[in-house]
C-alpha cells in the first residue's frame, strides 16, 4: 500500500529509506512509512508528528498542486526532479544527455537520483566534465562510484555507522573512534545518510546502502572492534541520559541496538546480561529513576 505527498517539491526529499515506525515510538513522526501520508507545506517544513495527521485527502481535495505516489517515479518526475536540483543561471546545471541516462537507470527509484547528483557535484570538483557515460550504470554499479569518492575517513565512519540502525553525531563519532564531530557532521550532509529529525536518533542508512557497506572487504577484528566501541557509545550515552532523567524509550532503543549488535558479532555473554537488564529496568517502571551503573 503507498502512501501519497503533496506538493512541487515532496518527491525530492523522499529518499524510501524511512522504515515504518513502531507504533510505540514517540519519536515516530516525520517520514511515517508507507501506509501514511506524508505530506510537505509551500514552506518545505516536515509534518508534525502525530498518528492522525494529515488526514487522507481525495484528489479533488488537493490544491491544484501536484500528487505523486509515494515510491517509484515517472520518468516525467525524474527529469523534473533533475532539472530543479542543480540549477545555474536560471537554468538545469545538469545537462539533458546526462539527466536522460540518469532517468533510464534509475527505474523511478529516487535515491538513485540523489546518488547521481552527488556523483555528478563530485566529477565536477576533480575539474573533470562529467558525461552521460558516467551515469550509464545500474543502482549497484553508481552506489560503488559514489562510495570511491569517499576519503578513507568518510569510508571507515561509514562502515562504523553502518553497523548501527539510526545514530546522531555523538554515536557515529564515538562508534568511529574519532574525537571530534565534523567529519561525522560532514557525512550526514551526503546523499548518503538519510534524516528523520523527530527521531530519537536522527540519521540513519538506506537499506541499499548498508548492505553493500557491510558486504566489502574489512576483517572480522576490525568489525568486531566497531560493534565493541558502539556498544560502549550505546552504554555511555544511556549511562549520560540516566543520571539527568531516566528515559525508558531511550533504554529500550539502546538495549535493542545493543542487542543485535551482540547477536550478530557473537558478544554471547553480553547479550545475556543485556536481557537480564531489560527485564529488570522495564519491571522498575518509567517512573522510578533507573541505576546508571546498569
Amino acid at each position: 500500500m503507498t502512501g501519497t505527498a503533496t506538493s512541487n517539491d515532496c518527491c525530492s526529499a523522499w529518499s524510501g529509506s524511512c522504515p515504518t515506525p513502531s507504533s510505540s515510538s514517540a519519536a515516530a513522526a516525520g517520514c511515517p512509512g508507507p501506509t501514511r501520508h506524508c505530506t510537505a507545506s509551500s514552506t518545505g517544513l516536515a509534518p508534525p508528528p502525530g498518528p492522525a495527521w494529515p488526514p487522507p485527502q481525495p484528489w479533488a481535495a488537493v490544491p491544484s498542486g501536484r500528487q505523486h505516489l509515494i515510491g517509484d517515479l515517472s520518468p516525467e518526475d525524474c527529469e523534473d526532479h533533475l532539472g530543479r536540483r542543480l540549477v545555474q543561471d536560471g537554468q538545469p546545471l545538469i545537462g539533458a544527455d546526462i539527466r536522460a541516462a540518469i532517468t533510464a537507470r534509475s527505474h523511478g527509484l529516487p535515491l538513485h537520483l540523489d546518488l547521481a547528483v552527488s556523483r555528478y557535484l563530485e566529477i565536477r570538483r576533480t575539474g573533470r566534465t562529467p558525461t552521460a557515460d558516467d551515469f550509464d550504470c545500474s543502482f549497484p554499479a553508481l552506489l560503488a562510484r559514489t562510495l570511491s569518492d569517499l576519503t578513507p575517513e568518510e569510508r571507515h565512519l561509514l562502515r562504523s555507522v553502518a553497523l548501527l540502525d539510526a545514530f546522531d553525531l555523538d554515536l557515529a563519532t564515538q562508534t568511529a573512534g574519532l574525537t571530534h564531530q565534523a567529519l561525522a557532521r560532514r557525512l550526514t550532509e551526503r546523499p548518503l545518510i538519510s534524516e528523520n529529525p523527530y527521531a530519537l536518533w536522527p540519521y540513519h542508512l538506506h537499506r541499499a546502502i548498508r548492505s553493500a557497506v557491510r558486504d566489502d572487504e574489512h576483517s572480522d577484528d576490525r568489525w568486531h572492534q566497531a560493534a565493541t566501541r558502539a556498544l560502549a557509545a550505546l552504554g555511555d550515552q544511556w549511562t549520560k541520559a540516566a543520571a539527568l532523567a531516566p528515559s525508558r524509550m531511550l533504554l529500550v532503543a539502546c538495549l535493542r541496538q545493543g542487542l543485535r549488535l551482540a547477536r550478530d558479532h557473537h558478544r554471547a555473554g553480553l547479550a545475556h546480561r543485556g536481557r537480564l537488564r531489560l527485564h529488570r529496568r522495564l519491571r522498575l517502571g518509567a517512573s522510578r529513576p533507573a541505576d546508571p551503573r546498569g
